[in-house]
């Protein structure tokens, strides 16, 4: 069970106020947490120096890296980068003629907001113009990596704590491994790695997955916090490193190190589940409420909640329901663009003119239809009435000969009767 040191050195790693009562503590207790703080700096400094990157790894997953230092040289191991040539960037022309270049170069000016308010002028510009060499390097020896918006802001967060040419290989090997589905030539694969929240969300918390299907919201509202690891929205800096820690360091299986955060994801879209619940089941009502600052959660408690989500439903086993989750989805799109197709078509069709005269021209079309199917059935009534006459008429005279035919027959046969009683 955690000591109360334990709690309060946390917080000073992760730039959070002591918890509860603990604000105000003693001078007994700060030795204490600095003895601490002092002792876990220590064990890490030993591991690095051992190169136990076991060790180090469950370091910075339980408790993260304490300062800038230690991540500067426990990054590499934890990703493997070892006897490494010094990173050299590219310059002057070849710099400039890559085609990312001008798009790397508007982002990075906007980036101003990442540095440290008491950092200089000089020292800015400095770092600014090193990041953009660094990427489009990185981008130059890397072929069929492109650029997205929002790498800069994790390759600046790199490059603020590693200040070595080391900086370079390490943005290089995420690139490659970590954040390879984003550099691709479209944000196709990023939309379809995006799907997983749903079925992840589905199997915690039915209801608040229902409500967020049904609101349309999709999952758009969250692309810069999975793109950025966080660094374009968390502000406060010891929580994007506590954040890059545990990404870097998380012992994932090999092809889904780039799904890690979406399980952060649904650990903080379970802990707003009661605020979400209380929107409207809409579109704009949800990505408003999704616009609030991330820095006051408590990213220690949604850590272990992802990290158990993980192990409970790992990426292979949620395969099945993002395929047909997505087939769903395409399908939907398709028929909507077969309706809106036949709405389009519908509006271009050539309208007959609403004009007076015209109003009075279909008037007389009608009548003149209705005079000739009048005088037509008319016709048909009058012809059909006529055969019917004839064909009695008919029947009538043939019917007149056999009668006579019969009277005469009778008549000679009672002839020759009366002739022989005439003779008696």
């Amino acid at each position: 069970m955690p000591s109360v040191c334990d709690d309060i050195i946390d917080a000073e790693v992760n730039g959070e106020p002591p918890p509860g009562d603990f604000q105000k503590f003693t001078d007994e207790q700060a030795e204490a947490v600095e003895r601490k703080l002092l002792k876990r700096k220590q064990r890490l400094y030993q591991l690095i120096a051992k190169s136990d990157s076991k060790a180090l790894r469950e370091e910075a997953l339980q408790h993260g890296l304490i300062d800038d230092d230690v991540r500067s040289k426990a990054w590499p191991l934890l990703l493997d980068l070892k006897d490494l040539p010094d990173w050299d960037n590219i310059s002057g022309e070849e710099l400039e003629r890559h085609h990312e270049y001008n798009q790397v170069v508007l982002d990075v000016n906007r980036s101003i907001k990442r540095f440290p308010p008491s950092i200089e002028d000089s020292r800015r510009i400095a770092i600014q113009d090193e990041l953009i060499a660094t990427i489009v390097t990185i981008l130059s020896r890397n072929p069929g990596l492109h650029y997205y918006q929002g790498f800069h802001d994790v390759a600046v967060t790199i490059l603020l704590v590693v200040k070595s040419k080391m900086a370079g290989h390490i943005i290089e090997k995420i690139s490659t491994e970590h954040l390879k589905p984003f550099l691709e030539p479209t944000m196709e694969r990023t939309s379809s790695l995006l799907e997983y929240i749903y079925p992840i969300l589905e199997k915690i918390d039915l209801d608040l997955c229902k409500h967020l299907d049904r609101s349309g919201v999709g999952t758009i509202f969250c692309l810069p916090w999975f793109i950025t690891w966080f660094s374009h929205t968390i502000e406060v800096y010891e929580t994007l490193m506590r954040l890059f820690d545990y990404f870097l360091a998380y012992d994932h299986k090999p092809g889904t190190e780039f799904l890690l955060p979406l399980y952060l994801i649904v650990s903080i879209l379970e802990h707003w589940k009661d605020d979400i619940l209380e929107q409207e089941c809409e579109m704009a009502a949800l990505h408003s409420f999704f616009y609030r600052p991330l820095d006051t959660l408590d990213f220690e408690m949604l850590l272990k909640k992802a990290d158990r989500y993980y192990h409970s439903y790992p990426p292979e086993s949620m395969k099945r329901a993002v395929e047909k989750r997505i087939k769903d989805k395409e399908e939907r799109q398709r028929l909507e663009d077969l309706e809106r197709k036949a709405l389009r078509e519908r509006r271009l069709r050539p309208k007959a003119p609403n004009t007076p005269w015209m109003r009075r021209l279909t008037v007389v079309a009608i009548g003149v239809v209705f005079v000739l199917s009048s005088v037509y059935y008319a016709r048909a009534l009058l012809s059909w009435i006529k055969s019917r006459v004839l064909s009695v008429c008919k029947c009538k005279c043939i019917e007149m000969p056999i009668s006579n035919w019969r009277t005469r027959n009778r008549r000679n046969a009672v002839a020759p009767a009366e002739t022989e009683l005439v003779g008696q």
